[in-house]
């Protein structure tokens, strides 16, 4: 869901989002730091694969 509209997140966002975990993961301390960055961000929770497209995911 984006984050600024609450809206569904189109293909180009669902796309960044699901590019970029794999590209963060193959950099070591950028892998760590993606999973970990969840644990501290407020009041989203958003990973850094969330916070490159601004998507939160949400419990329906």
């Amino acid at each position: 869901m984006h984050r600024g509209t609450g809206r569904t997140i189109g293909f180009g966002r669902a796309l960044v989002r699901e590019a970029s975990w794999p590209v963060f993961s193959l950099v070591p301390v950028l892998g760590l730091l993606n999973s970990l960055w969840c644990c501290w961000d407020r009041p989203y929770r958003q990973c850094l694969h969330d916070k490159l497209p601004d998507t939160v995911v949400v419990d329906r």
